[in-house]
């Protein structure tokens, strides 16, 4: 098999998983999000909110783990390899860096933003 071949079909099966994992830390967060809002509806006890909130800040921090770990180990050696098997993808990643890619998007800027509110809702919710 051609490395070109090889290692673009390898950097498109990260690319799934990556995909993939985030589809389901999302549904996660969703459904935390869910969960704590319908307990404070019910105007439950504070005490079943804050542990549904660590639960969410739980999520969100192995979301940005998991993504960090993910591009760590395979995009930058990954990218490079397939540069070095095919010089053509090159232009392809010199428009693309014009912009933030959508794994730092998806994988971190989301999870930050999320992290953040799940801070703001316990705070509220201790104070």
């Amino acid at each position: 098999m051609d490395d070109s071949i090889y290692y673009w079909d390898w950097l498109k099966h990260e690319d799934n998983l990556f995909t993939n994992r985030n589809n389901i830390l999302l549904v996660a967060e969703s459904m935390t999000f869910a969960a704590v809002a319908t307990v404070q509806a019910a105007d439950a006890s504070t005490t079943h909110s804050v542990l549904l909130v660590i639960a969410g800040l739980f999520i969100t921090l192995i979301w940005l783990l998991a993504s960090w770990k993910h591009l760590l180990s395979t995009d930058p050696p990954l990218k490079k390899k397939l540069r070095e098997a095919d010089p053509r993808r090159k232009e392809f990643d010199i428009a693309r860096n014009k912009w933030w890619s959508n794994h730092w998007l998806i994988g971190f800027i989301l999870p930050l933003g999320l992290l953040i509110v799940w801070v703001l809702w316990l705070y509220t919710l201790t104070h």
